[in-house]
């Protein structure tokens, strides 16, 4: 007959084995991670929660355009555009009668 290990020590058993690799994955997090970038306390001061009212009539006297009012643009549609291509230029294959022969010697002299 086999033995078997009590319920309880397998359960022990398996608890511990989740606990150290939950350590190493959380070692590994902090070592990994980048650090947190220090902030200005200029940046971190909380905001004026009142309301500027010359910035609101600051907006009320800006111009304002109607939609019938602004121009219509007329932007050039890519596929309209003509592209040149350059000629190609074609390259003349060497023969035997346009190669210089120096068989008879007459290059050698």
């Amino acid at each position: 007959m086999k033995n078997k290990l009590p319920n309880i020590v397998s359960l022990a058993i398996l608890t511990a084995v989740v606990s150290v690799f939950w350590i190493f994955l959380n070692i590994y997090r902090i070592i990994s991670s980048k650090p947190t970038p220090k902030i200005s306390m200029e940046i971190l001061e909380p905001l004026n929660p009142i309301l500027e009212s010359s910035a609101i009539a600051k907006l009320n006297q800006t111009l304002f355009f109607e939609e019938g009012e602004i121009p219509q643009t007329n932007l050039p549609n890519p596929q309209n555009i003509p592209v040149s291509i350059p000629e190609q230029e074609t390259i003349q294959e060497a023969t035997a009668e346009a190669i210089p022969s120096t068989a008879s010697g007459e290059a050698n002299q």
